[in-house]
């Protein structure tokens, strides 16, 4: 049985080359890529030390990203943003506020994000209270 251990995390500023990083990373089939997984969420909250409770957890992981919602409106994209919008059973569509979630992590380790990004949120909502380093690691395992 393989140890659901986090061995590495590797960070990375804008414009640094983490995104081609990141893409040779995830072709490893032993290797899971969380491409962008915190950028997106609430900078105010993505950190916080006091323990949160599941339905919160899962409310911040829900929320949109507020100038991508505003970019892909206006008709503006990024190579980062991977979401299959238009694809059959896609769940949302540009002029809908995509979940930060939906934008890049879960839409580039899964042919179906969207049943992910639900699963992600009902994992989090069962989940007790606990600091948010705690309910990441757990996600992430």
């Amino acid at each position: 049985m393989l140890a659901s251990t986090m061995d590495r995390f590797v960070v990375g500023t804008g414009r640094c080359g983490s995104t081609l990083l990141s893409r040779m990373l995830a072709e490893h089939p032993k290797l899971l890529s969380i491409f962008e997984f915190f950028t997106g969420l609430d900078a105010r909250r993505r950190f916080a030390a006091e323990p949160v409770d599941g339905e919160a957890f899962a409310g911040l992981l829900a929320r949109d990203q507020p100038v991508v919602t505003m970019a892909l409106r206006r008709g503006y994209g990024a190579p980062e943003i991977v979401y299959p919008f238009g694809a059959a059973g896609a769940r949302y569509t540009v002029e809908d506020e995509l979940p930060w979630l939906l934008v890049t992590a879960l839409s580039r380790i899964s042919d179906d994000p969207d049943a992910w990004f639900d699963a992600s949120l009902a994992f989090a909502r069962r989940r007790p209270a606990a600091p948010l380093h705690e309910h990441y690691r757990a996600l992430f395992r």
